[in-house]
C-alpha cells in the first residue's frame, strides 16, 4: 500500500527545514524542562515510567535537530515522528484523566462550560501536536523523496564503499 501526500515546500511561509528546526528546538526544550522538574521532584515510580517516554524524545529532538542543521539523513527523524505519536496519546489520555478528576473534584455548577472548556482545550493540544508531526513528517517526506541535495551513500559507486579507488581505473569522460 502506497500513501501519496501531496506537499508543499514551505509552511506559513517558512521552508519545512526552518519550522522543522524550530519544532526540534522548542521540543528539546520542552522534553529537557519536563526532564529537570521530574528530577527536582524525585524520582519515584511514577516519575520512573515519565523517563521512559521524556529520555527518548528528548534523544529524538536532539536528532531532529541535527537533521534539519544538516539538511541530510531523514532516517533519523523516524523516531521522532513515532514517539511524538505516542506523546500524542499520552497528552490525550492525561487530558482526560484530568477532567474526570476536576470534575469530581471541584463539582462545578455548569458542567456544559466546564466540559466545552476542556474539551476545547484538549482538541486546541491535539491540532497543535498534530500540526507538528505532520510537518516534521514532511520535511522527512521531503528528504527521502524529494531532489538529493547532498550525494548519499547508496548513490555512490560500488568502489567507494569498498575502498577501491584507483584513478587509473577510472575513465573521465566529458
Amino acid at each position: 500500500m502506497k500513501i501519496h501526500v501531496n506537499l508543499q515546500g514551505s509552511c506559513y511561509g517558512f521552508s519545512l527545514r526552518t519550522v522543522t528546526l524550530v519544532i526540534g528546538i522548542l521540543s528539546l526544550a520542552g522534553n529537557v524542562r519536563v526532564f529537570s522538574y521530574e528530577l527536582q521532584i524525585g524520582a519515584d515510580m511514577g516519575t520512573l515510567s515519565n523517563f521512559l517516554v521524556i529520555i527518548p524524545m528528548i534523544i529524538s529532538s536532539a536528532l531532529v535537530v541535527v537533521v534539519a542543521v544538516k539538511n541530510r539523513f531523514p532516517k533519523l527523524l523516524i523516531p521522532w515522528i513515532v514517539f511524538s505519536v505516542l506523546e500524542l496519546f499520552i497528552v490525550l489520555f492525561g487530558c482526560y484523566l484530568f477532567m474526570v478528576a476536576a470534575g469530581q473534584a471541584f463539582q462545578p455548577k455548569s458542567i456544559e462550560k466546564f466540559f466545552f472548556i476542556t474539551i476545547g482545550v484538549l482538541l486546541l493540544t491535539v491540532v497543535i501536536l498534530f500540526r507538528t508531526w505532520f510537518v516534521v513528517f514532511s520535511y522527512y517526506h521531503e528528504l527521502m523523496f524529494g531532489p538529493k541535495k547532498y550525494p548519499q551513500p547508496e548513490d555512490l559507486p560500488l568502489y567507494y564503499h569498498y575502498g577501491l579507488f584507483n584513478l587509473s581505473t577510472v575513465a573521465v569522460t566529458r
